[in-house]
């Protein structure tokens, strides 16, 4: 029997008929992964990443740099600190 220009289908389920592991596989398949919020973080920081090339340099070196700021802050202090006694 041509199966030409028609489209099979699945036979539909009578009520209180459960689905066939076939069924339940494909259905599976159908169904849109959802990202978790971890994911789609992880997704966006790389796009956001990719559009502003040079950010990545100036995060590695504030990385390596993360002692400095607090010692420039307590120096700034210092400095205030001494110019208020004079």
């Amino acid at each position: 029997m041509p199966t030409q220009g028609r489209q099979l289908t699945r036979p539909r389920l009578t009520a209180g008929a459960q689905p066939s592991a076939l069924d339940s596989i494909l259905d599976q398949i159908k169904k849109k992964q959802k990202l978790s919020v971890l994911d789609k973080t992880r997704k966006d920081w790389g796009e956001f990443k990719e559009e502003h090339k040079g950010l990545e340099d100036e995060l590695d070196a504030y990385k390596k740099s993360s002692n400095q700021y607090l010692d420039k802050v307590s120096f700034l202090q210092e400095i205030i600190l001494c110019g208020h006694r004079t």
